[in-house]
């Protein structure tokens, strides 16, 4: 009997060690990978992709005729007409707290999306709301009109310094036992180190356009991006076939954002929707934030959450 094969339908798909979501991911196969399946288990596929053996979920591979494409987000029609603002604003108390006054402001600039957004997903608007909010500063530009950026060095290093080592060190530094730290920049070897972060736009975009000329896609593969600033490495997740592509539909405005975070939620592995959809923020905190800081992101979601909704009573009373 000949082996049954297929292949990723989706732009991402985690292979893992075991059939959940618990086990650990062994490697991300980009959409169009071939896949010998080796088992069907109850949601899960045993397959052997290239030289490894692991389990990604069924509903995400192609077997035959038998799955269709994914669908992005921002290719449907009807997320691309739909308005911005909402049919019921919020209101806010005369004297609202930071987080409620965030909750105002982005409802009322964008809850018609996130209405669409929300039945097209089947989750409830406050949830999709509150993870907007805690994931984005509330905007996605500058007062300069420039999009909102942050720099990683240590993945333009992954992308670009590993084959240019000693140009890498002599312009970028970063904390080699924690990588996500001690991000520091300078122009030239005759300058001061300078820190990347928490210095405002400025800083991040000098650091970027400075990596854009050393190697303009792998610049844009090293920086998140807007409101719910993805990484541009994971542009194919969100339904771009070039980072180029989605640096661009980022930078023509928030809706695109908004768009791509939801994308980013619905595509791949479906861990995250369906979080979503059962208010489970902590699951969600874990796969979206990472496992450090889980539980405080998932605090925050829960309380944007349920202020949105006790806002909305209050509206409706």
């Amino acid at each position: 009997m000949s082996e049954q094969t297929g292949h990723v339908s989706v732009s991402s798909l985690h292979l893992r060690s075991g059939p959940g979501s618990k086990h650990a991911i062994l490697a991300s196969l980009s959409e169009g990978t071939e896949l010998i399946i080796l088992q069907k288990l109850d949601g899960w596929l045993k397959v052997k992709a290239g030289d490894t053996v692991g389990f990604v979920r069924g509903r995400y591979v192609c077997i035959g005729e038998d799955v269709q494409p994914h669908e992005f987000l921002k290719d449907s029609l009807d997320i691309q007409k739909v308005g911005l603002k909402p049919t019921q604003r919020l209101k806010c108390a005369e004297r609202p707290k930071p987080h409620e006054r965030l909750l105002e402001q982005t409802w009322d600039n964008f809850g018609g999306l996130l209405e669409k957004l929300s039945r097209k997903l089947s989750i409830d608007p406050a949830a999709a709301t509150a993870v907007l909010c805690v994931e984005s500063s509330g905007k996605g530009f500058g007062s300069d009109g420039k999009m909102m950026i942050r720099f990683e060095n240590h993945v333009f290093w992954r992308y670009w310094g590993k084959s240019n080592p000693e140009e890498f060190q002599n312009h970028f530094a970063f904390d080699e036992k924690k990588p996500w730290r001690g991000h520091r920049f300078r122009n030239s070897t005759k300058e001061r180190w300078k820190a990347v972060h928490g210095k405002g736009q400025t800083r991040e975009w000098e650091v970027f356009e400075f990596a854009r000329s050393k190697h303009p896609r792998f610049s844009m593969y090293s920086i998140s991006m807007g409101m719910p600033q993805i990484m541009g490495f994971n542009h194919r997740r969100i339904g771009y076939k070039s980072v180029g592509q989605m640096f661009t539909s980022f930078k023509e405005g928030e809706a695109n954002q908004i768009v791509g975070l939801f994308d980013f939620v619905a595509t791949a592995e479906s861990d995250l929707l369906l979080a979503l959809r059962k208010k489970d923020f902590l699951t969600f905190a874990r796969e979206y934030n990472g496992p450090a800081q889980a539980e405080r992101y998932a605090g925050l979601i829960d309380g944007h959450a349920k202020s949105f909704e006790e806002l909305m009573r209050q509206k409706n009373s």
